[in-house]
């Protein structure tokens, strides 16, 4: 589902930095690099190396960072899932190729963390229609919620896991084409054992759309 969100602009120079995790926008991104083989027969031919040399290195950092990742439950990715990722497909993403002219490649790609979600607590049942649903947009600055993934939210004795973004700070959530400044703000009453308990009308019907969750969260607590 938020692979299709995920249109933001990145620096056009990746940098060597590790795997980092963009709760906000919903993605894991790293960066590698790989020299050009000075003993290629060409530019061209040394380039296509590199960039698939970049381009393990790149996958071989997000797998590790998303195994990482906690879950709702607690547990690490990793953990949860009971299996390594090294031969998982996790739906990465190229956001950026750097070509050098001696034929060195830097990439960097991301890694969907919805895409995780689906892995570890299993796919989404299919909608019988697609419908423009409107985020569920909850405020939950007063406990100490962290973000994780697939976190359930739970209302009226209905939960619901779904693709979820975490922010910080209400006016740049608003910002977000995806929440929209019209968006209404529901309270979080608590969180235990990774589910998240708000008011929210007709729950059931508002769940069986399979809305985006938006999460505001303190990162002081």
């Amino acid at each position: 589902m938020l692979a299709v969100l995920l249109c933001t602009t990145f620096g056009a120079r990746a940098s060597q930095a590790q795997a980092r995790v963009d709760w906000q926008r919903g993605i894991l991104v790293a960066s590698a690099a790989a020299p050009a083989d000075l003993r290629a027969p060409s530019t061209e031919l040394a380039r296509v190396k590199a960039e698939r040399v970049a381009l393990k290195r790149c996958r071989e950092k997000l797998r590790k960072a998303a195994a990482a990742l906690p879950t709702a439950s607690g547990k690490s990715v990793a953990v949860a899932l009971g299996k390594p990722l090294a031969d998982l497909d996790l739906g990465f993403i190229t956001l950026v190729t750097d070509q050098g002219s001696d034929g060195s490649v830097v990439v960097r790609m991301g890694l969907p963390i919805d895409g995780l979600r689906a892995r570890v607590f299993g796919p989404d049942a299919p909608l019988a229609e697609v419908v423009a649903s409107a985020p569920v947009f909850v405020d939950a600055r007063k406990t100490k919620l962290v973000p994780s993934v697939g976190l359930v939210v739970e209302a009226g004795g209905t939960q619901y896991r779904g693709a979820t973004l975490f922010f910080t700070e209400e006016t740049v959530a608003r910002a977000d084409a995806r929440v929209g400044k019209g968006a209404t703000l529901v309270a979080a009453k608590k969180i235990k054992s990774g589910v998240l308990t708000i008011d929210q009308a007709h729950a059931e019907e508002r769940f069986a759309e399979r809305p985006l969750l938006v999460v505001l969260y303190s990162e002081a607590r």
